[in-house]
C-alpha cells in the first residue's frame, strides 16, 4: 500500500471541493454481468499496478442469490477531476460525504450493504467490466438509509455547510 497516499490526497482536495458528484459507475471481475445485493467488505487506497495511478479499490461480497459468497472489486481512479467526480457521486450513493478527500475514514465503508450492477462491454477485440453502484440498502449496523433519503436530496446538500444532508 502507498504510504503516502494521505500526502497525494491532501493534494486533491481543492479538486474534490469543487467537482460536483457523478452518477454512478467502475469496474469487477469474478461474478457475470448482472445485478447483486452485496456487502462492503474491505476498501483501500493504492496505487494500480499497471499505470500506478491512485486508485480506492472496493471489495464485495454477494450476499444471496446463485453467487452467494462470490467477491468482486470495483476501481475508482483518483488521479483526474473526473474520476474523482465519479468516485464522489459513489460515496454519496453508498451514503458518504467527505468534505476533504483526504480526510476520507476507511473504516466508515465497511458492513454497509449496496445493490450492484455487473456490465462487460465490448469495444473492438477488448472486454472492459464495469461495476455501477446503484443504491444503498443498509448501514453497517443494518438499520435502512435514512426515510426518503435519495442520491438526488443528497447531492442537493453538497453546496451547504458539509454536515448536513440525509446521511449526516
Amino acid at each position: 500500500m502507498s504510504m503516502n497516499w494521505k500526502e497525494e490526497l491532501k493534494g486533491k482536495d481543492a479538486v474534490w471541493q469543487e467537482i460536483e458528484a457523478a452518477q454512478p459507475g467502475a469496474s469487477g471481475d469474478d461474478i457475470p454481468d448482472g445485478t447483486y445485493v452485496v456487502e462492503i467488505v474491505d476498501v483501500n487506497i493504492d496505487n494500480a499496478k499497471s499505470s500506478g495511478r491512485l486508485q480506492f479499490i472496493w471489495d464485495f461480497k454477494v450476499l444471496e442469490g446463485e453467487h452467494k459468497d462470490a467477491t468482486t472489486k470495483k476501481f475508482n481512479g483518483l488521479d483526474t477531476p473526473e474520476r474523482l467526480s465519479f468516485f464522489k457521486g459513489d460515496l454519496a450513493t453508498v451514503g458518504l460525504f467527505v468534505p476533504k478527500l483526504s480526510d476520507i475514514n476507511l473504516a466508515e465503508f465497511i458492513g454497509r450493504r449496496i445493490e450492484i450492477q455487473v456490465k462487460t462491454r465490448k469495444k473492438g477485440d477488448q472486454e472492459y467490466r464495469n461495476v455501477y453502484i446503484n443504491k444503498l440498502i443498509s448501514l453497517p449496523d443494518g438499520s435502512a438509509p435514512a426515510a426518503g433519503a435519495q442520491q438526488n436530496d443528497f447531492l442537493a446538500g453538497l453546496g451547504n455547510t458539509g454536515t448536513d444532508g440525509p446521511f449526516a
